[in-house]
């Protein structure tokens, strides 16, 4: 009897955890992706990124749309400077061919960054 307590108990716990894993994923910010600015329109907060990937080796053109939410962050090319804006303001000057990355739910952006740093890699110091 008190090792099937035991044994219940566990199980409880083990089952409690994988339930609070799976809504941490469910709070995911949305899908990343990245490539190069092909186009952004101000006017309409339109932004076109060229993406190329091991599916897409000649690439793909993905469309998001920029809101007053979307939150940007601008890294300075050399110095590693970053500034951080929201919406449309902050992708003004952004030209054709600046790397970018994106996180976006249902086209529309969350989060973007505009020359985003190359992590090293693993083994380099």
């Amino acid at each position: 009897m008190v090792r099937m307590l035991v044994v219940l108990s566990v199980a409880v716990v083990l089952a409690s955890g994988a339930a609070l894993a799976q809504d941490a994923k469910g709070k995911d910010s949305g899908t990343r992706t990245h490539g190069t600015v092909k186009k952004f329109d101000f006017a309409t907060g339109t932004l076109v990124v060229s993406v190329k990937n091991r599916q897409n080796p000649d690439g793909k053109d993905q469309e998001f749309k920029v809101t007053d939410a979307t939150k940007v962050t601008v890294f300075a090319v050399g110095s590693g400077d970053k500034k951080e804006l929201t919406g449309k303001a902050g992708l003004q000057g952004v030209k054709e061919g600046t790397p970018i990355r994106v996180v976006y739910a249902d086209g529309k952006a969350t989060e973007i960054t505009v020359n985003p740093p190359i992590p090293p890699k693993k083994g380099d110091k």
